[in-house]
């Protein structure tokens, strides 16, 4: 939530976590809560080059029966230029808490890359028609249906294995629902 805990580790802090953990054979065994995942280090970027992530709802309306809603969400573009050689958490995440440090600064009348708050705002947040024109307009894609008719297939595939794995975790009650927002980067 909002990046709270999440980081980038260099080469040689990844190698002390692989050494303490002794490769994956002490996870679970250390008392630590850690995550780690794979970085992505060719994500495809947009707008000369501003990383991006998909943020998609998933509604879990029903365990017993399994009923599971999708919702399209948008995308959070980074307002920083995205270097796969640096380590600068604010061009990596694309979380809009990171951001508010600039919209407060140009909130009365500044800019940011040239553009004022509002233009600033369209450029951080866009659905996913946006996002279709974007790679239509770039000549990325040619099926002028491809967002809908691959991106949000991918991404109802994705629903159906993450509800799989925790399917057994969640209480069969019929008053409760969860309402997740689900986070996808995509790579070059």
């Amino acid at each position: 939530h909002r990046g709270v805990g999440v980081y980038l580790i260099d080469n040689e802090t990844e190698a002390n976590l692989k050494s303490n953990y002794t490769n994956g054979a002490m996870c679970g065994k250390i008392d630590e809560n850690l995550v780690a995942q794979k970085y992505i280090y060719d994500a495809f970027t947009i707008d000369g080059g501003h990383k991006f992530d998909f943020r998609i709802y998933m509604l879990i309306a029903s365990v017993d029966p399994l009923i599971v809603y999708y919702h399209d969400g948008f995308l959070r573009v980074s307002l920083f230029k995205y270097d796969k050689n640096e380590i600068n958490r604010k061009a990596h995440l694309t979380n809009t808490e990171l951001a508010k440090e600039i919209f407060n600064k140009i909130e009365n009348g500044g800019t940011h890359m040239g553009m004022d708050i509002n233009q600033l705002r369209e450029f951080q947040m866009r659905t996913l028609d946006t996002f279709q024109e974007y790679l239509t307009r770039k000549g990325i894609v040619k099926d002028k249906n491809w967002v809908e008719n691959r991106l949000k297939v991918d991404f109802k595939k994705a629903y159906v294995y993450l509800v799989k794995m925790v399917e057994q975790h969640l209480e069969k009650r019929p008053e409760r629902f969860e309402m997740s927002g689900v986070d996808f980067v995509m790579d070059e």
